[in-house]
């Protein structure tokens, strides 16, 4: 599992899955290869993903570091097998690394919420 270094809130300094935000009005298709394109550097399409589930991710920080209000995610899982060749960026990730089920479950600093996607 391709997992980067976050430096944002929320998830920040946890290892957690590259990914991103569905737009208003923005087809699920679309978002896909919008998305690839931008946390990976290559354009891909839904059709050659596996579809995880459904997850659901509340976090009691959002990105802006404003108090009072925490952020609520409802997340469109696929994984994806995919050759190396990933231009990937570091706005958001300080780092990436792949990792085995094994340390995605075991080390400490992976987030809990990235535990889910294991076994599926």
């Amino acid at each position: 599992m391709l997992l980067g270094l976050r430096e944002n809130r929320p998830a920040q300094h946890c290892w957690f899955v590259p990914g991103g935000r569905i737009g208003k009005n923005e087809r699920i298709e679309a978002a896909f290869r919008r998305i690839s394109r931008m946390e990976l550097g290559r354009e891909l399409s839904a059709e050659n993903a596996r579809f995880l589930g459904v997850f659901e991710h509340l976090y009691d920080d959002n990105f802006a570091s404003m108090p009072g209000f925490g952020t609520h995610y409802i997340v469109l899982a696929y994984a994806i097998d995919e050759p190396g060749g990933f231009d990937l960026p570091v706005e958001q990730h300080s780092r990436y690394d792949w990792m085995t089920e094994d340390d995605v479950l075991c080390r400490p600093d992976v987030h809990p919420y990235v535990r889910a996607y294991c076994g599926r």
